[in-house]
């Protein structure tokens, strides 16, 4: 394997490497799985180690994301009833006036009705 060093920093980062792939297959050999059942160290991360910090900073991680969920759920929820006060309000205010202009319609078609009693018994007494 050939190492070259970094232009700027002069160190050699092992990118740029050049490999002898003949009979690589040989050399690769056989891989087993360890258990713990045969004794043989497992590969994991030791968590008794952990930090409790970092647990600490996964809490504060899911309540902030909680709390962003609650806040998105409490701004819906206020627009949905400001949209249905609103919608409500405009229903009751246009059933308000459906009712004024009936009895409106109401006491115009009253007074026609009136007048034409009122020609019929003035030709009548002609």
């Amino acid at each position: 394997m050939t190492v070259t060093p970094n232009a700027k920093t002069q160190k050699n980062t092992g990118r740029n490497y050049q490999c002898d792939s003949a009979d690589s297959s040989e050399r690769l050999g056989s891989s087993e799985t360890a258990s713990s059942a045969d004794g043989a160290e497992q590969n994991r991360a030791d968590y008794d180690d952990c930090s409790r910090e970092n647990l600490s900073e996964s809490t504060q991680r899911d309540n902030s994301t909680v709390g962003k969920i609650l806040t998105r759920l409490k701004y819906i929820e206020d627009e949905y009833s400001s949209y249905i006060r609103e919608d409500r309000e405009t229903l009751e205010s246009r059933l308000a006036e459906a009712k004024r202009r009936e009895d409106n319609f109401k006491q115009v078609i009253k007074e026609l009705e009136q007048d034409i009693s009122d020609l019929i018994v003035k030709t009548e007494k002609l």
